[in-house]
Parts: C-alpha cells; structure tokens; sequence
C-alpha cells in the first residue's frame, strides 16, 4: 500500500480535513462514473480486469527474453514507450545490475548518430526486439526495426527472426472493419459526409477507425470512389460508394490533424440523423449504399 506524507509540505492537518468533503465528492464521481469524460474510465478496473492467460504468456515470454538475451532492444515512439520506460525507471532505477537484462529503447528518434552507435553496441551482445506500433507504418519506428532486424539476421541467421516481439494489428485486423457498434448504432468503417463552403459547396468524407466508449470515435478524412453527373458547367451531382472497408487517409486535410490514428470527436443526434461536430460544421452519417453530394465551384 502507497502511503502519503505531508509532513514537508506545508500542509496543516486541518486544511487536509477541509479539503477531504471535496476529495469524497471527487472520488464518488469517478468510480460512479458519473462525471465528465467517463467514457474514458476503463484504466479504473485493469489492475484487476485484465486478461490472465495473455498476461501469462507476457511472462513466459519475459523468461525466455532473460534466458537468451543481454539486451531487449524496444522499438517505438510516444505512448509506445515512454509508459513502460517510466514504470521500468521507477522500479528499477536508470542502469541495470548485472542479473538484469538491459533494456534499450530506438525508434523514438531519427538520429542517424543514436542509432549507428546502438547498432555497434549490439554488435557482441545477444539481444531481442519488441516492437512497438499500432498501424506499423510509423516512420520512426518502421525504420530502426528495418536496421535492427538486420542485425540480428545478420548475426544468427533467419531462425532467429523469432527473437522480434511484434505488438500491432495485423494486416486483416486493421482492415476488417469491427462488427460491434456503439449506443448509436456507429461502428468502425462507417462514413460520415459534410457539406460546407459559401461561394463554393465542398463535400468531405470522414470514416471512423476506432470506437472510443459509447459516445467518441476517431475518424479520418477519406476520398471514397463516385462518379459525377453535371448540372451545369461549375456545379454536379456526385454519387458516392458507401463501403465499410477501411479506405487510406487523405494525404493532406485541414479538418483532421492525426490522418494517421484519427481525431477523437463525439457523436450526436438529431431529429433522427446521427452526426459529428467537425470545426463549426456538421458532419452525417451515410446509410445505405450510396450518397449523392451537390459539388459546385467557380472560375
């Protein structure tokens, strides 16, 4: 158990008795869920609800890591490392014992000079790789496990390509668009459509990639396939094909700033039609096969 002294701090015992009424009120709120933002709550429960047979082979895998390896080399940038390199530091301090095996953390950075010395480093030891990506297509991360899978073909042959730890999606995972759907009937894959513009009317698409509790997705800006029927010689009807197959991002967008793992936006409804706020614009839902959008511009 953690226990807190505020000795030090400055704080009086009686300002910490006036402050325990709102420490209740604040506590109550988050494990009732009842507070803004508890969509995103599930961390409450997984030191307890997780799940226990991948948590024993995540052990096993660790005993044969020790078994074999010097060295752990993790690949991956942001929150797909800077969590575990955190706990590891608080834990176990900055430098490794003797018995321990050494962990080292690439792909978090383009250094040509970090990474060609990390590369000779490792060129006596045994060492494994976790790598660390949730598309895979990271730049950073996609380019030293390119450099340190070489290595370590290079040094045990191809057998050992099984020393790589790969935690991402799969190439079905990532395109099989998920069947479960949120209270609004929204599921990953759905496509949403926005009219917009003044002097011109512009359409954009936006596809959800990822169900985030039962009120937030994050979409991505999309060029789904149609095909045009001219109104007149600024102006046509254009008839998009809804799909659910997951299509690539645009490559530029000014609504979108994560084209790669979407922006989180919460859904609405109204008057029946389900929607997502995008900048000051409305963004809705398209059912059906298709969805025929007015597109018009001027010289």
């Amino acid at each position: 158990m953690l226990k807190f002294d505020y000795k030090n701090t400055g704080i009086t015992p009686e300002e910490m008795q006036a402050a325990s009424a709102k420490v209740k009120v604040a506590y109550d709120t988050l494990v009732n869920k009842t507070g803004a933002g508890n969509d995103f709550l599930g961390w409450l429960k997984w030191p307890v609800d997780y799940d226990k047979a991948e948590f024993e082979l995540v052990k096993k895998c660790a005993k044969e890591i020790r078994a074999n390896s010097q060295v752990l080399v993790v690949i991956g940038i942001g929150g797909s490392y800077l969590g575990a390199k955190a706990v590891i530091e608080a834990l176990k301090g900055y430098f490794p014992t003797k018995e321990d095996v050494e962990i080292i953390f690439a792909g978090h950075t383009l250094s040509s000079t970090y990474t060609s010395q990390l590369l000779a480093y490792l060129e006596n030891k045994d060492f494994s790789i976790n790598v660390i990506s949730k598309s895979g297509t990271t730049t950073e991360p996609a380019i030293a496990f390119r450099l340190f899978k070489e290595l370590l073909v290079k040094k045990y042959g191809d057998d050992r390509r099984t020393e790589i730890i790969h935690l991402t999606e799969t190439k079905e995972e990532k395109e099989a668009p998920a069947e479960k759907k949120n209270k609004y009937g929204v599921k990953v894959g759905d496509l949403f459509s926005m009219s917009w513009g003044y002097e011109q009317t512009n359409v954009d698409f936006f596809q959800v990639v990822e169900l985030v509790g039962e009120s937030s997705v994050k979409i991505r800006e999309v060029y789904p396939e149609f095909e045009s029927k001219a109104v007149s010689g600024m102006s046509e009807d254009r008839t998009y094909k809804i799909t659910s197959e997951i299509l690539p991002p645009a490559s530029r967008s000014i609504f979108i700033k994560d084209q790669e793992h979407g922006d989180l936006k919460r859904i609405s409804t109204y008057n029946n039609d389900t929607y997502i706020k995008i900048d000051s614009h409305h963004a809705y839902k398209c059912n059906g096969d298709t969805c025929t959008e007015y597109v018009s511009w001027y010289a």
